[in-house]
């Protein structure tokens, strides 16, 4: 769990419920209304902007492998998916805008910690950028919730 708008950053994860905000008004593409993890893209003083990362492979996700996530082992292991061996799943054309406080308050499940933080590697994120650059881009004209 967030307990500060300091513990956020490029490549963090955390456990944001999307019952807590309006999924609909801060998304590209299509918005979830479940609990997700989501991959901290950007991060400016009233928006960050949230990728929702996904247990199951489907059309148009690309993948997160084991090896390119750290921390917490229901992130890095996929627990509900055993056959997807630690395989997660993001849509390019997906991202949440948030608030600093609406993040905070979202990530009261998440189980990770600032001394253990979930977070992908450097070079996945720096790939997911290049993938998701677009949806960065759209989300700016967004008004964070």
């Amino acid at each position: 769990m967030l307990t500060s708008f300091g513990e956020i950053f490029p490549g963090r994860v955390v456990m944001l419920d999307a019952n807590l905000f309006d999924v609909v008004a801060c998304a590209t593409g299509s918005p979830s209304i479940r609990s997700h993890y989501c991959a901290c893209l950007e991060l400016g003083p009233r928006r960050i902007c949230w990728l929702p990362v996904n247990s199951g492979a489907s059309p148009g996700r690309l993948p997160i492998f084991r090896e390119e996530k750290r921390g917490h082992p229901n992130w890095v292991n996929n627990p509900k998916k055993r056959s997807a061996q630690g395989v997660s799943y993001y849509h390019p054309t997906q991202v949440w805008a948030l608030t600093p406080e609406t993040s905070v308050l979202a990530s009261r499940h998440d189980l990770s910690t600032l001394a253990s933080p979930n977070l992908i590697v450097p070079g996945c994120l720096a790939r997911i950028l290049s993938d998701c650059a677009r949806a960065v881009e759209m989300s700016h004209a967004l008004a964070p919730v």
